[in-house]
């Protein structure tokens, strides 16, 4: 199930440029602690939003240093989330942080599938550099806490853009560098952990680079509005997979 679960999660990932760390993390999070589970994926997300920022789509209109001239407040923000968000990691209880951020996802996620197909108005973001500010500091905070950066930079990222590729290629510009972080601030965690679960690491690796591509083929083939609903359910999802861990993390108190 963990391997299955890898697999949807790389895919996805290719083409939303988002899901894996959220659900590679749920899934993990089954075998051993959170902290451990987020630790053990640094090292695979890192080398996917590498990949992702590698491959270049026929449809990509920018340069990634375009991205980050236009972006560079909300990249900047959401590393200076990261370093506090990884001591948050190490201080502060698994539960809360999955029933803070489960209430966001599932917030951002219903308003927006609502919007679609009702009068009810998705959640709006203005595009100034305060928000840039505000909200990559908060993803940068929440994702290296939970691994659960997406849900906070796609409530930005898809109130500016259409652009599929834009999107993408932002949101992985900040997962690569709060995974960098990650591993340079917990690197004694994961020394430990690949001393003794090398095997599932490696695996992990394997099977999401093979189907990380798969996804990055897909993508240019969804019209915009198809992504922008796929982003919307997968948020739901996950934010549900969130909620229920932080539940049961409660109860187990």
């Amino acid at each position: 199930m963990l391997y299955i679960a890898i697999i949807l999660a790389s895919i996805l990932h290719g083409i939303t440029g988002m899901g894996f760390p959220m659900i590679g993390t749920v899934a993990l999070s089954l075998h051993m602690p959170l902290s451990h589970a987020i630790v053990m994926l640094a090292i695979p997300c890192a080398m996917m939003s590498l990949l992702v920022l590698w491959v270049k789509p026929k449809t990509q209109k920018l340069t990634l240093w375009a991205y980050c001239q236009y972006y560079w407040r909300l990249i900047l923000f959401s590393v200076i989330g990261s370093i506090l968000g990884v001591k948050l990691l190490l201080i502060v209880s698994d539960a809360f942080l999955y029933l803070v951020m489960a209430v966001v996802t599932l917030y951002y996620a219903i308003t927006g599938l609502l919007s679609q197909y009702t009068s009810i108005q998705p959640f709006n973001v203005k595009n100034t550099h305060y928000n840039q500010i505000i909200f990559g500091f908060i993803a940068g905070l929440v994702g290296s806490s939970t691994n659960a950066m997406s849900p906070i930079l796609m409530m930005y990222l898809l109130n500016r853009s259409d652009n599929k590729d834009e999107i993408v290629k932002v949101s992985n510009i900040c997962y690569l560098l709060s995974k960098l972080l990650q591993i340079s601030l917990l690197h004694q965690e994961l020394s430990y952990l690949f001393s003794t679960q090398y095997v599932m690491l490696c695996l992990i690796m394997l099977i999401s680079i093979v189907f990380l591509f798969m996804g990055v083929y897909i993508r240019p083939k969804l019209s915009t509005l198809f992504f922008r609903n796929l982003v919307y359910v997968v948020l739901l999802i996950l934010g549900l997979k969130v909620e229920a861990s932080g539940l049961m993390a409660v109860l187990l108190v």
